[in-house]
């Protein structure tokens, strides 16, 4: 396995030669800057990304070397992978933000996506659990807090919960993002932000019954 690295990294120092090694600095700012300016990408996911980053960094055993030359940061990243992967037996689910993180910082530092180790595939069921009319009867005519007929915060429950089944809005973000002008009552028309995708808009039909 050492020997077959070995001869990948060698490939892989080739290929990454043309990129101006050893790579400038760069800051957190400036990071900043390139995914909130050119990726439009929204304030929540950039510090998600910066916290994934500054984790791997940081890393006890098998830090991931951000501000080194680009063959030693996808070298130091593939070590790291591997590391959570195969002795703390991490799960799919766990590592997959370790990718996502990286393949940014990689973009802003101007290296091909290829280079990077594919991300593990998180094992998907072929069974989902979904609620029955009775249940979901049940959850929107229950009653969330005290004096329910006089409570906004029961009301407000239930108006999200009603969106969330009956209408398809994801809760808690979309429904959050959510204004009045997004609502055309004669044409049953209700458009959706949706913060997890950079603000991305799209229009439901609501049924009249």
């Amino acid at each position: 396995m050492h020997d077959a690295w070995n001869t990948y990294a060698s490939r892989l120092r080739d290929k990454l030669s043309h990129l101006k090694a050893p790579a400038n600095d760069w800051t957190t700012d400036e990071l900043v800057m390139y995914l909130r300016d050119y990726k439009r990408r929204n304030a929540r996911t950039i510090q998600c990304r910066l916290a994934q980053l500054r984790f791997m960094s940081e890393h006890p055993k098998m830090p991931v070397q951000l501000h080194a030359d680009r063959f030693t940061l996808v070298n130091s990243f593939y070590l790291y992978a591997k590391y959570r992967e195969t002795v703390e037996g991490k799960a799919a689910t766990a590592v997959v933000n370790d990718h996502k993180a990286i393949r940014v910082l990689g973009d802003f530092l101007g290296i091909p996506r290829e280079v990077w180790p594919t991300a593990p595939t998180p094992l998907q069921s072929d069974e989902r659990w979904l609620p029955t009319p009775e249940q979901v009867y049940d959850l929107l005519h229950a009653d969330y807090a005290p004096r329910p007929n006089v409570s906004y915060e029961n009301a407000l429950v239930k108006a999200l919960l009603l969106l969330d089944f009956g209408v398809g809005v994801r809760f808690p973000s979309e429904a959050h993002a959510l204004r009045l002008r997004d609502f055309d009552p004669e044409r049953h028309l209700l458009v959706v932000t949706e913060p997890k995708k950079s603000g991305r808009r799209r229009t439901l039909l609501l049924e009249p019954e």
